[in-house]
């Protein structure tokens, strides 16, 4: 699994990336967003985790963008100055998770699972549905050769 993590707070970004590295997942690290979204732009990432504040753009913006690139981005946002009214702001946004810092590794693994296992099923569901319409399509091609087939007794 792929992780684009952004935070402005270099010991933050060691720190995760060592926290998640055992568990398989590729990390890769920006301390400002906009690259960070230049590269999301160009590479594609299974999930984001980025800081709610950072000096040239919040979490929010970062939410935004990365959802004008791609309706299905998986923004998980971390901060240290968290309130109701923000986690809700996030959530109504599309952030698949709001996680006040300082994080607990446990729980945004858990997450991060969760996430994996729902892209899988999502996968499995599309590679079916276009199985399916191949199906069909066949099928369709046959029934109308055999609608031109006159049978004689």
């Amino acid at each position: 699994m792929r992780i684009l993590i952004i935070d402005d707070d270099k010991d933050i970004l060691r720190s995760l990336k060592r926290s998640l590295a055992p568990g398989g997942y590729q990390c890769f690290t920006f301390h400002e967003p906009e690259p960070a979204i230049e590269s999301y732009r160009k590479e594609r990432y299974d999930a984001v985790l980025t800081d709610f504040k950072m000096p040239s753009m919040s979490g929010i913006e970062v939410l935004k963008a990365l959802k004008r690139i791609d309706e299905d981005a998986k923004v998980i946002i971390m901060t240290g100055y968290g309130d109701e009214a923000t986690a809700l702001e996030a959530m109504n946004l599309g952030a698949y998770g709001f996680y006040l810092k300082p994080l607990n590794i446990a729980d945004l693994i858990a997450k991060l699972n969760r996430l994996e296992i729902e892209s899988r099923i999502e996968k499995l569901k599309s590679e079916e549905y276009d199985l399916l319409k191949k199906e069909f399509k066949e099928l369709k091609i046959a029934y109308e050769a055999l609608k031109k087939i006159t049978f004689c007794f």
